[in-house]
């Protein structure tokens, strides 16, 4: 909820969802979604399951993994996924704003190449 109130200021359009299943249905039924930003600890998944079906699902939208947990186990294994960035909470503005910009102009860079 606070990563969405952060995004919506920062000018961002938000889908939110209160776990990895409603997410994974979203993105199943066509929405257009041009970034994923994830718990690593959610009630019906992890954040790591999440992103390895969106990576095989949609290879080119990035995904930010957020963790109040972070271990340096998950941390390897998320990049081992292809999560563009992983981040302790708790998230300060500055922090989201630049690594959202940089995730979504990756997006931006390989459209247009």
């Amino acid at each position: 909820m606070i990563l969405r109130e952060m995004l919506c200021h920062l000018g961002y359009r938000v889908i939110e969802h209160p776990d990895g299943s409603s997410a994974l249905m979203t993105l199943r039924e066509g929405s257009e979604v041009d970034l994923v930003i994830t718990d690593e600890r959610m009630s019906d998944m992890s954040g790591l399951e999440l992103a390895k079906t969106v990576r095989r699902e949609r290879p080119h939208v990035p995904i930010i993994m957020v963790t109040a947990y972070g271990g340096v186990e998950d941390y390897l294994r998320s990049l081992g996924l292809g999560v563009f960035e992983y981040i302790n909470k708790p998230v300060e503005r500055k922090e989201l704003a630049v690594i959202v910009k940089a995730a979504l102009r990756g997006i931006n860079q390989r459209n247009a190449g």
